[in-house]
């Protein structure tokens, strides 16, 4: 994944500035969205997740509307399961 991420950002359709690791106590909550579907994030105990944090470019926000990019619902369950497996309280809107 990190290699298309390069490649991707290589052509100025995307930044990304590698990984992280970031513990989170069971006080601290985040959202994330996906195709403009926000979910609330927070742990049921201290944890920590590794983070990749990608950003479309301008360019390759464009591009992604021209090419009519669409939501992947199998894709998105997967994660939310996988973030609840792992022992996350996940709300989804």
């Amino acid at each position: 994944m990190i290699d298309d991420l390069a490649k991707l950002g290589y052509i100025g359709l995307c930044n990304f500035n590698g990984s992280f690791t970031r513990a989170f106590s069971n006080e601290d909550d985040f959202s994330l969205a996906y195709f403009g579907r926000e979910h609330s994030i927070h742990p049921k105990k201290h944890t920590a997740l590794g983070i990749t944090p990608v950003r479309t470019t301008p360019i390759g926000r464009e591009l992604a509307r021209i090419a009519g990019g669409n939501a992947n619902e199998e894709y998105r369950k997967s994660i939310v399961s996988d973030f609840r497996k792992a022992g996350w309280n996940v709300g989804e809107q």
